[in-house]
């Protein structure tokens, strides 16, 4: 089974990082959002089984995302994990209230990243080629 991934986040950048490394180590399928409404039309659309949501962005942020997504019966128990910058520990408490699983601070440390991921997909239940071997 192919993991779907969501990458939630306004930074094509970050986007992009997380999107190869979660192709190569994980051999995800990868979707992208350039902010909160978006990424909620793409949950809608063809809900994720996996989340990596930034917490600042324009139109709608990750919290406001997520709070959408915890209240619909539909997405309340998707698996989240944020991405944020420093000076938003107080946000990223929030989110944790909200069940986040984890969170990632930027700038993004790609080997720290890939050793979080796998923590929190096995966490989650998520299972990948590379997961299996």
């Amino acid at each position: 089974m192919t993991v779907k991934v969501l990458i939630v986040d306004d930074d094509p950048v970050v986007r992009k990082l997380l999107s190869r490394l979660l192709q190569k180590r994980f051999g995800a399928e990868v979707r992208e959002a350039p902010d909160g409404y978006a990424g909620f039309m793409a949950v809608e659309a063809d809900p994720p089984d996996f989340m990596l949501l930034d917490v600042s962005m324009p139109i709608v942020d990750g919290p406001a995302l997520l709070e959408k997504l915890r209240a619909d019966e539909r997405f309340a128990k998707l698996p989240v994990m944020t991405i944020s910058a420093a000076g938003e520990r107080e946000i990223v408490m929030r989110m944790i209230d909200l069940g986040v699983l984890d969170y990632l601070r930027k700038p993004l440390n790609l080997a720290a990243v890939q050793k979080r991921l796998e923590r929190v997909f096995a966490a989650a239940g998520l299972t990948t080629p590379e997961t299996i071997r």
